[in-house]
């Protein structure tokens, strides 16, 4: 797992999000000012209708749910208020608790990816997660 080991990591991190084909969502607990996670949309192609969703969790937060909760808002929005085709997902195969996230938000593997990302001179294999349009509608209907 990558953590930021000084502001300038954080900043760079921060500053990657000021695109116009990335937006993002900061979590917060009402009675505390600290952002502990955050899910966001980037590689937003409007013409395809197209995005990926990502999401970053403060290691000590993980296993709350509130992640998973945003996730599927965030999916919600994407596939019903804005008409978004499709979005994907990826992590690190060895995440299980991340596989788990976005399987529970209603994303369906895909496939792995071999050495899809690199990171600090390391090639990583990703899992690879997709949901429609209408495979989320037809969820909805189904589910509720």
């Amino acid at each position: 797992m990558y953590t930021h080991k000084s502001v300038e990591d954080t900043l760079r991190y921060v500053f990657a999000f000021d695109s116009p084909r990335t937006v993002s969502w900061a979590m917060q607990q009402r009675e505390e000012e600290k952002v502990k996670r955050i899910v966001f949309l980037h590689s937003i192609n409007s013409h395809k209708q197209t995005t990926e969703l990502a999401y970053n969790v403060s290691h000590k937060y993980w296993g709350e749910g509130y992640a998973t909760e945003a996730a599927k808002r965030v999916l919600s929005h994407c596939l019903k208020e804005i008409d978004m085709r499709l979005i994907e997902g990826t992590c690190l195969t060895d995440y299980h608790s991340s596989v788990r996230l976005l399987e529970k938000a209603g994303m369906t593997f895909q496939a792995t990816k071999v050495k899809a990302r690199q990171k600090n001179g390391l090639a990583y294999d990703l899992k690879y997660f997709t949901i429609t349009r209408s495979r989320w509608l037809g969820v909805q209907v189904i589910g509720g």
